[in-house]
C-alpha cells in the first residue's frame, strides 16, 4: 500500500524526487549513511547497453499501466535493498559493539585478578610477619 502510494504520488507528478536515506554497510568496521535517489533515475548509473527492443512484444499495450507497474516494482526492490543494507550495517555495528564489550570485560577481569592476588599476597605476608614476630618474642 505504501509503495503504491509513493509510486502514485510520483506518477501524478505530486512529487519531483524519491530519495531514500538509510544506514549503509561498507564493511565489518564501517557503516555510513547513504542517500539514494530512486526517481528520477540517475542515467549515469544505468546500463544502457540494451538488447534491441524491435523484436519484443510488450503486454499490456497500455504503456501507462506498464510504467506504473515498473515504477512500483523499482521502488519496492529499491526499498527492500535499502532495508537489507541497513540491517547488514546494524548487525555489523552490533557485532563490533559486542566485540568491544568482550575485550573490555576481559581487561577488567585481568585487572581485578591482579588486584585480588596482590591483596591476597599482602594478607599472607602480613600473617607470616605476625607469626614470625610471635615466635621471635617467645624465644
Amino acid at each position: 500500500a505504501l509503495i503504491s502510494a509513493i509510486a502514485q504520488e510520483y506518477l501524478e507528478r505530486k512529487t519531483d524526487k524519491i530519495i531514500v536515506v538509510h544506514n549503509g554497510y561498507v564493511n565489518m568496521i564501517t557503516q555510513e549513511i547513504k542517500q539514494d535517489q530512486l526517481l528520477p533515475a540517475d542515467s549515469s548509473k544505468l546500463d544502457l547497453n540494451v538488447v534491441s527492443t524491435s523484436d519484443l512484444e510488450i503486454e499490456p499495450d497500455d504503456n501507462d499501466t506498464l510504467l506504473e507497474e515498473l515504477v512500483k516494482r523499482y521502488i519496492e526492490y529499491s526499498l527492500y535493498y535499502a532495508l537489507i543494507d541497513s540491517l547488514a550495517a546494524e548487525h555489523s555495528a552490533r557485532m563490533q559493539a559486542m566485540d568491544a564489550a568482550t575485550t573490555n570485560a576481559k581487561e577488567m577481569v585481568n585487572t581485578l585478578t591482579v588486584a585480588y592476588n596482590k591483596a591476597r599476597q599482602e594478607a599472607i605476608t602480613t600473617e607470616l610477619i605476625e607469626i614470625i614476630s610471635g615466635m621471635e618474642s617467645m624465644k
